[in-house]
């Protein structure tokens, strides 16, 4: 069996992962990857895969914004968290208001 190295959702997961790890240098790159094979699509529907998951250009964002704001790089980190919200597509993604609201705090 191959596996598809192009799959942005399983370098998304592998970020969320390694970012709960506290891992966020590597959780960063997951992130980028994650964008980077999204070929700039705004969301991708995994349900033909037969994933109940559809990926977000914007969650992607988030995630490196908050890896960068952890990481103590608070310019980069609150731009992506600005082009986050200007991606947002969905109610859920509210949360992205929230953490510019409170700068990323890191807790």
């Amino acid at each position: 069996m191959r596996l598809d190295k192009y799959l942005a959702i399983a370098y998304f997961q592998k970020g969320v992962s390694n970012f709960l790890l506290e891992k966020f240098e590597e959780a960063l790159v997951n992130f980028n990857d994650s964008l980077t094979f999204m070929r700039g699509n705004r969301w991708i529907d995994y349900e033909q895969l037969g994933l109940k998951y559809k990926l977000w250009s914007c969650e992607a964002r988030f995630n490196r914004g908050l890896c960068s704001t952890y990481m103590r790089d608070m310019s980069v980190g609150l731009h992506d968290l600005i082009t986050a919200h200007q991606e947002k597509g969905d109610p859920r993604h509210d949360v992205i208001d929230e953490a510019i609201r409170d700068k990323a705090e890191v807790r």
